[in-house]
């Protein structure tokens, strides 16, 4: 097996836009840049210095309550998001 790429990390971060900013100050080379997935969630990938994938995802519960504070309905949200009511309602408190 190759040396590196051997492990892929995912982390969530509730402050997207700020890792983001903060991200392209540092010297990193790029899996992809930002993407939006079709249930909403932002995520960037990028290598670590060994070559391992890293992954920073925005946190599910604020893509349900960005999604919520932009003017969608809860039941908007769930079928946007592919998730229940249940889930909906929990971000919401």
């Amino acid at each position: 097996m190759e040396q590196g790429m051997s492990f892929n990390f995912h982390f969530e971060e509730d402050n997207f836009d700020e890792f983001a900013d903060k991200l392209k100050e540092c010297d990193v080379e790029y899996v992809h840049p930002i993407v939006e997935h079709s249930w909403g969630q932002r995520v960037v990938r990028f290598y670590d210095p060994d070559k391992h994938i890293i992954e920073v995802g925005e946190n599910m519960k604020i893509v349900c309550k960005r999604f919520f504070n932009s003017g969608m309905t809860p039941e908007q949200v769930a079928e946007r998001m592919g998730v229940p009511m249940k889930f909906v309602n929990a971000c919401m408190r």
